[in-house]
């Protein structure tokens, strides 16, 4: 038994964990994101992002982490132009997938920061 388990460690270790996915709802539309991206309840901050959102060509999402107000900003305009900056690069990296696996992935630039 600890075989096994060193075994499935050392695994893990060197392909890396497979990411957990969710469907869940934003906006009306039908999204396939990393589990905990979106969440649970929304609040004041979320409408006055996307309301901001949409009257601007270029958003920076400075701090992006998993890509929640990239996806809020870009739900309705898929090519809207936004740059996303964050220091952890596998934050950013599922961000990018976020974005990408919903056909929002057109005019983004991605910055580890």
């Amino acid at each position: 038994m600890k075989i096994r388990k060193l075994l499935s460690a050392y695994k893990t270790k060197l392909l890396g964990q497979r990411q957990q996915l969710e469907t869940v709802t934003l906006c009306g539309k039908t999204l396939t994101v990393a589990t905990g991206t979106i969440p649970k309840k929304n609040d004041k901050d979320d409408a006055w992002w996307y309301a901001l959102c949409q009257r601007y060509d270029v958003i920076f999402d400075i701090g992006s982490n998993v890509g929640y107000s990239s996806i809020l900003a870009a739900i309705n305009m898929p090519g809207k132009k936004i740059l996303l900056a964050d220091p952890n690069p596998q934050a950013l990296d599922v961000a990018r997938q976020n974005l990408e696996r919903n056909g929002m992935g057109m005019g983004k630039e991605y910055i580890n920061a």
